[in-house]
């Protein structure tokens, strides 16, 4: 058991490795995708204020041209907010992969803990089994008592 547990700690040093590693790059991108998205939001306010004005100058004045030029002004603001949307969503899907390798980190360390209070009492846990099996052959009860306790020690 102590040999598996061992293995076991091999593998989850491995994740952690890898989920920090993850950690690292994902938040090193995450300042290009709000760079993104502030830049997205700023174009969106900008065809927005393009779109409102010209749609004021057509209100005051009918003109093909000022149509023309509002129609052009709508689709880039259509534009504008779908690469807004697609910049949150980046931003967004960035910060999730953050926290969730920061949640696979914990949930790697929080095993380790337990793998090693594990194995700090395997010996004592041997030791208790092993009076067990004598005390069972020999029909007594204090090393019962004693696996009980060691086995509460190493879960706890």
């Amino acid at each position: 058991e102590v040999a598996r547990i061992t293995a076991q700690n091999t593998a989850l040093d491995e994740l952690a490795k890898k989920a920090n590693e993850a950690t690292v790059a994902m938040n090193a991108a995450l300042p290009e995708k709000q760079k993104t998205l502030q830049t997205a939001r700023e174009a969106k306010v900008a065809a927005q204020k393009a779109v409102d004005e010209l749609a004021a100058k057509l209100a005051a004045n009918k003109d093909a041209a000022v149509e023309k030029e509002l129609k052009t002004a709508e689709d880039k603001l259509i534009t504008a907010k779908i690469t807004e949307v697609s910049a949150l969503a980046a931003v967004s899907a960035a910060e999730s992969n953050v926290k969730d390798a920061e949640d696979d980190v914990k949930r790697i360390t929080d095993s380790k803990a337990q793998n090693a209070k594990l194995i700090a009492a395997a010996p004592e846990l041997l030791e208790a089994l092993e009076a067990m099996l004598q005390d069972v052959i020999f029909d007594g009860t204090d090393a019962v008592i004693a696996a009980r306790a060691a086995i509460t020690k190493a879960t706890s």
